[in-house]
């Protein structure tokens, strides 16, 4: 054979994705396991490996000890050791998801690496409780996937596709649990996107359900009792019905009584902080704020990193500058400009969340009266030019300029 019929031998060789195709493939042609078929491939890896191509060039160095196995100690001695190693390769795979889904959904990366695990399972032989975990950790990515981009097909096909699995699941397990989770994280994002409140009664429903098992796995239940109590916040804000704001309060704080793990229950006080200064506003009694101000401090301190501070400083310093303007509380105005420039200093100049938080600083210091007025005058002033006039927020910036 010639260098390019070898080269184009391996190619189908390699190209084979069940061990039967690959055994046929040898057998019928064992210009394969020749030593020119070894120096080529050998070749092939270090020139690949050269651009930067690791992964191809790790498969065909693989390729080669095979081979060169075949050789040494016979066919059937070397796709026996093969199997034994792809076997274990595809446990240490399935592991690497096992693990991923057990994280907390607030703290799952890797989402590109996770993506090429499941394709290269879903080509192997899998039993059926193995492939249901590669089948989760799609749907997983897909949600997330269907949350960024806003597609709403994507989020009702993956939602379909989490309700198969949860029917495929032994009840009770984690992996049961955890397609559970994401199915009450799926219809509430499916209310963000449709603005259908029968969504946010389904979710109730579901977590209902979950809630009457016999043995329910808390820290999974909890984060069911968050996305509703998400939800309920949601559909307050799109309705008004003040009923949604007690259930969003009640399910929060029993989500956070579950010993979540810590970004959601720093989610968590993020959300009661909000609830509670709502609340408040709704003429609540004056404990509503001292409980906003006080999950907005939590919050503030619990945040794992400064991104996370950021949206807690949102709701923490609406809640000081309502007690500032309740009981001219100068220590409560103080705290709010000092949290609001602090996070300000974080963010990059001139983007939306710094033209927002510019704003909201520039508010407070108006609050404090004449020794802030110019620096809340030049922050409105950048807020404004910052922020292009068919932007949705830009007449509420030109408005505090036109009022400093």
């Amino acid at each position: 054979m010639t260098d390019p019929e070898l080269i184009e031998l391996f190619l189908r060789f390699s190209s084979a994705h069940h061990v039967g195709q690959r055994r046929q493939i040898v057998e019928r042609n064992p210009e394969l396991l020749s030593a020119r078929m070894s120096e080529l491939i050998a070749a092939k890896a270090a020139a690949f490996r050269r651009r930067g191509f690791g992964d191809g060039a790790d498969a065909m160095e693989r390729a080669v000890d095979f081979f060169g196995r075949c050789r040494r100690d016979g066919v059937d001695a070397a796709f026996a050791q093969d199997h034994a190693n792809l076997s274990r390769r595809i446990r240490q795979e399935l592991d690497a998801l096992l693990e991923w889904l057990q994280r907390s959904p607030s703290t799952r990366r890797d989402e590109e690496a996770i993506y090429a695990r499941c394709e290269a399972l879903e080509s192997q032989d899998l039993p059926p409780q193995d492939r249901c975990v590669v089948r989760l950790a799609k749907a997983c990515l897909g949600v997330d996937t269907a949350r960024r981009t806003a597609s709403l097909p994507m989020a009702l096909s993956f939602h379909s596709e989490l309700e198969q699995l949860v029917a495929l699941l032994s009840p009770g397990t984690d992996l049961h649990w955890q397609a559970c989770e994401r199915i009450a994280a799926s219809l509430a994002f499916l209310f963000d996107l449709e603005q259908a409140p029968a969504r946010v009664d389904a979710l109730d429903r579901w977590m209902e359900a979950l809630e009457s098992e016999d043995h329910p796995r808390e820290r999974w239940l909890g984060l069911v009792e968050l996305h509703a109590g998400f939800a309920h916040a949601n559909r307050y804000k799109r309705i008004g019905q003040e009923s949604d704001l007690f259930q969003a309060r009640a399910l929060t704080q029993q989500a956070a009584s579950r010993g979540l793990d810590p970004i959601d229950a720093w989610n968590a006080d993020n959300l009661l902080a909000t609830v509670f200064l709502q609340l408040h506003e709704r003429r609540g009694p004056p404990s509503d704020l001292d409980a906003a101000i006080e999950h907005g401090e939590r919050a503030w301190a619990r945040a794992p990193e400064e991104g996370y501070r950021h949206r807690a400083v949102i709701h923490l310093a609406a809640a000081l500058c309502a007690r500032y303007r309740k009981d001219n509380d100068a220590s409560a105005l103080n705290r709010a400009i000092e949290v609001q420039r602090g996070s300000l200093a974080f963010l990059a100049t001139g983007s939306a969340e710094w033209c927002a938080m510019a704003h909201n600083l520039a508010t407070s210091q108006r609050l404090r009266g004449d020794d802030e007025l110019d620096e809340a005058l030049r922050l409105h002033d950048r807020a404004v030019k910052a922020t292009a006039e068919s932007d949705p927020q830009f007449a509420l910036y030109a408005g505090g300029l036109a009022n400093a």
